[in-house]
C-alpha cells in the first residue's frame, strides 16, 4: 500500500510539473519546421501520436502496451530537434511519460495520463491543433472528480476505466481543420 501511495505522489507530482511547464511553451515550438520535418515527428506531432497510443492503451486496459507507448515517446522526444525554450516542455512530457513506462499498477498510469491530458488539453486550447484531434469528458472519472482527455475518433473510448465503462464520458470539443464539433443535444453515455 505505502508502494502504491508514493507511485500516486510521484505520478501527480510530474503530471502537475508537466501541467507548469507545458503551458509556457511558446507558440513557435508548435510551428518550428525542424518539429514538423522529423522523421521522428518531433516534440509535438510525436507527443500527439504517442498519446493517441497511450489513450488506446489505457482505454483497452493494457498496462504493457501504454508502457511501450509512453518509452517510444520519450526515445521520440530524445531523437527530436525541440527548440530551446521548448526542451523545458519536451523534457516534462518525457517525465510524465516516464511515469507511465515505469508504473507497476494501471492506476498509477491512468493518474499520469490524466496530467499529461491536462497539459496537452491546456497547450491546444490555446494554440489549436493540425491534427484531428477529440476531446472526451468523463465525470465519473477519479471518484466524481472527472477527467478529460484526447482521442483521434469520436469513438469514445475511455482511458480512466477501460473496459468497466468503456463508453462513459461524452465529447465536449473539436481540434484541427478536418474535426467534427460535439453535437449540442448529445447526451452522456454511460
Amino acid at each position: 500500500m505505502k508502494k502504491l501511495i508514493l507511485s500516486f505522489i510521484a505520478a501527480f507530482a510530474a503530471a502537475a510539473s508537466l501541467h507548469a511547464h507545458c503551458g509556457t511553451c511558446s507558440t513557435s515550438e508548435m510551428n518550428n519546421d525542424d518539429h514538423h520535418a522529423d522523421s521522428q515527428g518531433g516534440c509535438y506531432d510525436g507527443k500527439l501520436t504517442s498519446y493517441f497510443s497511450i489513450q488506446t492503451a489505457l482505454a483497452s486496459d493494457d498496462l504493457a502496451a501504454a508502457k511501450n507507448a509512453a518509452s517510444t515517446l520519450c526515445e521520440a522526444i530524445a531523437s527530436s530537434s525541440c527548440s530551446i525554450e521548448g526542451e523545458d516542455c519536451c523534457a516534462e512530457t518525457c517525465g510524465t511519460a516516464d511515469t507511465i513506462a515505469s508504473a507497476k499498477d494501471i492506476g498509477v498510469a491512468r493518474q499520469a495520463f490524466k496530467g499529461f491530458s491536462d497539459a496537452l488539453i491546456a497547450k491546444l486550447d490555446s494554440h489549436g491543433c493540425e491534427d484531428t484531434a477529440y476531446k472526451m469528458f468523463c465525470p465519473m472519472a477519479f471518484d466524481n472528480q472527472g477527467a478529460a482527455w484526447l482521442q483521434d475518433s469520436t469513438d469514445l473510448r475511455n482511458p480512466y476505466f477501460g473496459a468497466t465503462m468503456l463508453t462513459c464520458g461524452k465529447q465536449t470539443a473539436a481540434y484541427g481543420p478536418d474535426a467534427t464539433s460535439p453535437e449540442p443535444t448529445k447526451s452522456e453515455s454511460h
